[in-house]
C-alpha cells in the first residue's frame, strides 16, 4: 500500500489544487514515526503517491506508435508529499513543469451511450471482457471494494506524518474502499497480492473524490525503489500521465510528464464518480475516462510492478474507490 504526500502538480510546498494544479514528484524521507492499524502485507513503508457501472463504448486509441506530445507547462512548481503504503518512505511530488493539471473551466462530460448486449452473449460474459481496445486479455481481478474478502490483500493502515501534522489512512469502510490524509498530502495504496503484479495489463477502478484535488491510478509501482507510472485526473477535469521517481538525485527527474491536458469526458467537482482505466502493453499506454478514449503514450522506464490508487488534497482528501477490475494481457 503506498501513501503518498505528493503528486502530480505535486511537491513539498502546499498550494491549492483547482487553481493551480501541476505534478511532479518529490525528494524521499523517513516520516513515519507511528504507525497503528493493520500493516499492510509485508513490511510497511512510506515514499513519494454501487453495483458495476454500466460502460460507454470506448473510443478506439491511434495505433501503437501515434502519441500525443505534451502539453506545455503553464504554472510555477509546487511541492507536495505523498506516502506509499507498503513501504515507509515519503516523497514529494513536484507540481509544474512535470504534471499537467490546467485550471480552466471545462464543458460538462458528455453523457455516456447504452450499448446492447450481443445476442447469444451473457451480461456477465461481457462484463467479464476487457472494454478498452482490442487488447483481449485475461480478467484477474473484479473487486466491488466493499472488503478484503476478495483475498487482493488491499492495504489497510494508518501512518503518522510528524513532518506534515498529518495523518494517513487506507481502509475500507461505509461499502467502500477509502483513502484520506487528514491535512495536506498524498497516499497511494496497493494491493499486496502476487498475481497483481503484472507487466501488460488493463486495469479500472471507479474513483470519486469526496474531498481533495487529485486521484488516479499507478501501475508498474516498485515500493522498494518508490518507482511508478501514475495516470490522474483532478476536480477541475485536469488529466496528466507521467513517471514517479522520488530517489531520482536530480529533481527535475523526480517526476516527468508524458502527457498532460483537460477532457471533456471527466466529470468535475466533489462527489462524483469517475471511472478511470489505463491499458499497459508493452511501453504503449492508452488512459480511458467513463469508456472515453483520453491519450495514449510511449515509455520504457518501467516494465512491471503492482497497481494501486492514488489520491492527493492540498488540505487533506478522502477518495472513495469502488469497482476494480484487472485484465491481464
Amino acid at each position: 500500500m503506498s501513501a503518498s504526500s505528493s503528486t502530480p502538480p505535486l511537491q513539498a510546498a502546499s498550494t491549492g489544487y483547482g487553481v493551480d494544479p501541476y505534478h511532479v514528484p518529490p525528494p524521499l524521507y523517513d516520516p513515519y514515526k507511528a504507525q497503528t492499524g493493520t500493516p499492510p502485507y509485508g513490511s510497511t513503508t512510506e515514499y513519494a503517491p454501487p453495483p458495476p457501472p454500466s460502460y460507454s463504448t470506448p473510443v478506439t486509441p491511434p495505433p501503437f506508435g501515434d502519441t500525443q506530445p505534451p502539453l506545455p507547462s503553464q504554472r510555477n512548481q509546487k511541492k507536495r508529499t505523498l506516502v506509499i503504503v507498503g513501504i515507509v518512505v515519503l516523497a514529494l511530488i513536484l507540481v509544474g513543469e512535470g504534471f499537467v493539471l490546467f485550471s480552466s473551466s471545462r464543458p460538462a462530460p458528455p453523457k455516456p451511450q447504452a450499448t446492447a448486449t450481443p445476442a447469444g452473449v451473457t451480461p456477465t460474459a461481457q462484463q467479464n471482457q476487457n472494454p478498452y481496445g482490442a487488447l483481449g486479455g485475461t480478467l484477474v481481478a473484479s473487486d466491488p471494494m466493499r472488503d478484503n474478502s476478495k483475498g487482493y490483500k488491499w492495504d489497510e493502515a494508518t501512518m503518522n506524518d510528524d513532518k506534515n501534522h498529518s495523518q494517513q489512512v487506507c481502509t475500507f469502510k461505509d461499502g467502500a474502499y477509502h483513502l484520506t490524509s487528514s491535512a495536506k498530502g498524498g497516499l497511494i495504496c496497493d494491493p499486496e497480492a502476487p498475481a497483481l503484479t503484472i507487466s501488460n495489463l488493463v486495469f479500472e477502478a471507479n474513483l470519486t473524490i469526496n474531498k481533495g484535488n487529485e486521484t488516479g491510478l499507478t501501475i508498474r509501482v516498485d515500493q522498494t525503489k518508490a518507482t511508478n507510472y501514475l495516470f490522474y485526473i483532478d476536480t477541475q477535469g485536469n488529466y496528466g500521465i507521467g513517471i514517479e521517481n522520488p530517489n531520482a538525485a536530480n529533481q527535475n527527474d523526480q517526476y516527468k510528464s508524458l502527457n498532460q491536458g483537460k477532457n471533456a469526458a471527466i466529470k468535475i467537482g466533489l462527489n462524483q464518480s469517475n471511472l478511470l482505466a489505463i491499458a499497459a502493453n508493452g511501453d504503449t499506454m492508452s488512459v480511458y475516462v467513463n469508456g472515453q478514449f483520453v491519450a495514449s503514450v510511449q515509455d520504457k522506464t518501467y516494465s512491471s510492478g503492482q497497481i494501486g490508487i492514488y489520491a492527493y488534497g492540498d488540505t487533506g482528501c478522502d477518495i472513495a474507490v469502488s469497482n476494480v477490475r484487472v485484465w491481464k494481457l
